[in-house]
């Protein structure tokens, strides 16, 4: 385990730690608004009561989608944190890291002090995540993919497609 691969477990930890805490606030916010009251009014005249029944549907709805997306991603980091060459780290980095921008802004509001902590997490990682991507596509950067010898101490390197001439 080379220094590169500590350092990318290491924003991963900060990933995910963003992640679980956004994943902690919205459900938490789903609970204390009573999601199961909820109704939605159609086919009525757009009216300020109809339109605060949509709004709290909608919000539900998307606290209870941004946090099931978040635990998704967060069990998709702790595969990163076990081993970021074998889970391809670099290959969706950039698609990772504008949800994790998305995802921080939105979790900043949600909860009070649990969003804004889970919130600033998730910026930071989603801030180190593009930057470690880009400095992997563009080489600056080689994870290496090495694993162990059956029945012997060498170190055997798994070549990636990007090995391969």
């Amino acid at each position: 385990m080379g220094g590169l691969e500590i350092y990318l477990r290491g924003c991963s930890i900060i990933c995910f730690t963003g992640v679980a805490l956004s994943t902690a606030s919205f459900l938490y916010t789903l609970n204390a608004i009573g999601w199961k009251d909820i109704s939605i009014s159609i086919g009525n005249k757009l009216t300020k009561v109809n339109s605060i029944k949509n709004q709290k549907y909608f919000i539900v709805v998307s606290h209870l989608f941004l946090g099931v997306a978040d635990a998704i991603l967060a069990i998709y980091e702790i595969f990163l944190i076990i081993s970021p060459a074998r889970f391809n780290y670099g290959v969706n980095g950039f698609a990772r890291g504008l949800f994790y921008i998305l995802s921080g802004f939105c979790s900043i509001g949600v909860a009070a002090d649990l969003g804004i902590a889970g919130g600033a997490c998730t910026l930071i990682g989603a801030c180190m995540t593009i930057m470690n991507t880009a400095m992997i596509k563009c080489d600056c950067m080689r994870l290496e993919n090495v694993v162990r010898g059956r029945g012997s101490n060498k170190m055997h390197k798994i070549k990636d497609q990007d090995d391969v001439i």
